[in-house]
């Protein structure tokens, strides 16, 4: 991304922003320029001096952008901008920037993050499609940190294959120069939803990228066979999804004729659930939900939201929520069970018979 920074008082602006979010998040943060033009940053104890506004922006300005379009990308209550193209006072939970900042760093198009809605199905494909196509280079020809990292998370290569192959699952390098996977989500022969997930677990930066579109609910994985067991498993992370077809795998059965979604940042609503189910023909719906999430309380059962979407559900599908007994998510479930410390469907851990004079 280059950018063409040429205005002083916008860059200040965009600056005095930035050190706002900085002091808003706990960091003391300081920002002074004196008659000459000269700017002092101050950050914590440290002193940066740098000739300009323009010259200070400039080191700063591929961070910014990032912010800025992370904040979209995340649906995070973050960049809030008015009809006037101000910011919102009160919020500064990520980036405080407004649109006129966004322009002049040229980062403005992620405002359409938030119309999606309202865009016409056509034209949030497209934008998916120029993200895709032109902003995230993939590498098709070497997917070994993909299978790499996934292996760490104990995804089976089988499951990986018909991921990649279907090209729901794609080893990728962001706009950023970040490497990590893309998660694709399709509606019929249509990409719908895509998401980034970079490598670096101490980071753990994702996003949505750029036009995706929530109306079937979020990513929507069901082409990976023809054959169909009438079956909607919903996950709430690509890795849980790939951690639940582990679980299928060990228990013997085929994970490949269910179909699988992973809601976008909205709440998950039964209405959408169930003109799913009308058009894919399914019968049965399975909730499997993490500690923490947005369907359970504290952890420990199912929250009013999550008892809203089965009373919803109710004389349309069958549906179940399901919690990761004695663990925290889907994926730590999966280990224990390919361990052979939890039994599929069970509740208690597997008793390993021990020969006379063996530790407990």
């Amino acid at each position: 991304m280059g950018f063409e920074l040429n205005d002083e008082q916008a860059s200040l602006d965009v600056l005095n922003n930035y050190v706002d979010y900085q002091r808003a998040s706990g960091e003391d943060w300081s920002l002074d320029q004196d008659e000459s033009g000269q700017i002092c940053l101050v950050k914590e104890e440290e002193e940066e001096y740098w000739p300009s506004a323009t010259a200070a922006l400039e080191n700063y300005a591929y961070e910014i952008a990032d912010m800025a379009r992370s904040a979209y990308a995340m649906d995070a209550d973050s960049t809030h901008i008015d009809e006037n193209g101000e910011k919102i006072e009160g919020w500064h939970t990520f980036c405080t920037l407004t649109l006129k900042d966004m322009e002049y760093l040229g980062v403005a198009d992620a405002v359409n993050r938030h119309q999606v809605p309202q865009m016409e199905r056509e034209f949030a494909s497209s934008l998916l499609r120029h993200e895709l196509d032109d902003r995230y280079r993939f590498h098709p020809g070497d997917c070994s940190k993909l299978y790499g990292y996934m292996a760490k998370n104990g995804i089976d290569p089988e499951i990986l294959d018909s991921l990649v192959q279907t090209k729901h699952l794609m080893q990728s390098t962001d706009p950023y120069g970040r490497e990590g996977y893309v998660f694709v989500g399709t509606d019929g022969d249509k990409v719908n939803c895509a998401k980034f997930v970079s490598f670096n677990d101490q980071k753990g930066f994702s996003g949505d990228l750029l036009g995706s579109d929530y109306r079937k609910g979020g990513w929507l994985v069901d082409d990976l066979s023809r054959d169909k067991a009438g079956i909607l498993v919903v996950c709430e992370t690509p890795v849980d999804v790939m951690s639940y077809m582990g679980i299928l795998k060990e228990s013997g059965k085929d994970f490949r004729n269910v179909t699988y979604l992973v809601p976008g940042p909205e709440e998950l609503k039964a209405r959408t659930i169930s003109d799913l189910c009308k058009e894919k023909g399914i019968q049965s719906v399975h909730v499997f939900v993490n500690e923490g999430g947005p369907l359970t309380h504290n952890g420990r059962g199912i929250n009013y939201i999550g008892q809203k979407l089965l009373k919803g559900l109710e004389g349309t599908v069958k549906a179940k929520i399901y919690l990761p007994e004695g663990c925290r998510n889907w994926n730590e479930r999966m280990k224990n069970i390919q361990r052979g410390s939890q039994v599929i469907g069970g509740k208690q851990p597997v008793r390993k018979n021990r020969s006379r004079g063996e530790a407990r």
